[in-house]
């Protein structure tokens, strides 16, 4: 019997019963859970041109992600090639040995993936198993909001330096002070909220709050727009880009 038939076999028997359980993290997953889980890392190797016989090599840290790589590449009928993260020096020469053109590692191992993957031209595509890495379309959106506001301050000390701005009252006064802040804190509240609560319940909190008591909305109307956007947010960012955000233990309860 083949591991990953035998999951499958369980999961019709028993599709809500405890299978895989990661208890560093503190993340479990069902029978039923776990082969949606098989099934979308196949699906995903697929599309990266893997098919039966080719190697995926698996180069990270023991856990349920470990675990799903393998099942997913057998799923297909590839060969996970596993690399142990104590031979991190040594990763070069068992890719060469190997000659997988697909990699599944995890984010703390970025640096040296990249590195192993200059020396071995077999390894064509990289996958990190725990979210987006520098590379990613978030990263890159950060840096260049980071780089334009740069520019913004560069101009603006340049234009001052030379003369040729220069500022007819304070910049932040006491009433604009109160303004900032009335933005300033719902957002620091909502960071705080979504480490503990989740990105989903933050979302809607901070909606709600900014339409009725900054934007005058109805109670209607904010809760609306509140739930459809934390809604958009699940189904754009982690179906679709598959862009897995901050939960809390609210989420859990409902089936998120």
């Amino acid at each position: 019997m083949l591991m990953h038939r035998l999951l499958s076999d369980v999961a019709q028997r028993t599709p809500d019963k405890m299978a895989l359980r990661w208890v560093d993290r503190d993340k479990s997953l069902t029978y039923a859970q776990a082969v949606e889980q098989m099934d979308r890392m196949a699906g995903l190797l697929h599309d990266c041109g893997i098919r039966k016989g080719d190697r995926v090599g698996v180069f990270a840290h023991n856990g349920m992600d470990y675990l799903l790589a393998m099942l997913g590449a057998w799923r297909i009928g590839a060969i996970a090639a596993l690399v142990n993260v104590k031979f991190a020096d040594d990763l070069e020469y068992y890719w060469a040995d190997h000659e997988p053109s697909v990699v599944i590692y995890t984010h703390d191992l970025h640096d040296v993936v990249l590195r192993a993957q200059r020396a071995v031209p077999s390894v064509k595509t990289l996958i990190c198993m725990d979210g987006p890495q520098p590379g990613a379309f978030p990263f890159y959106a950060g840096a260049l909001i980071a780089l334009a506001s740069l520019g913004t301050i560069a101009v603006t000390l340049g234009q001052r330096i030379s003369g040729k701005a220069v500022l007819a009252e304070a910049f932040l006064d006491a009433e604009r002070g109160k303004r900032v802040l009335s933005f300033l804190l719902p957002l620091v509240a909502f960071v705080v909220v979504s480490a503990t609560l989740g990105m989903y319940v933050a979302t809607i909190l901070y909606l709600v709050f900014a339409m009725r008591f900054q934007g005058r909305y109805g109670w209607l109307q904010s809760l609306a727009t509140a739930f459809v956007t934390a809604a958009f947010f699940y189904f754009a960012l982690e179906k679709f880009f598959q862009i897995g955000l901050l939960k809390g233990p609210i989420e859990p309860l409902i089936g998120l």
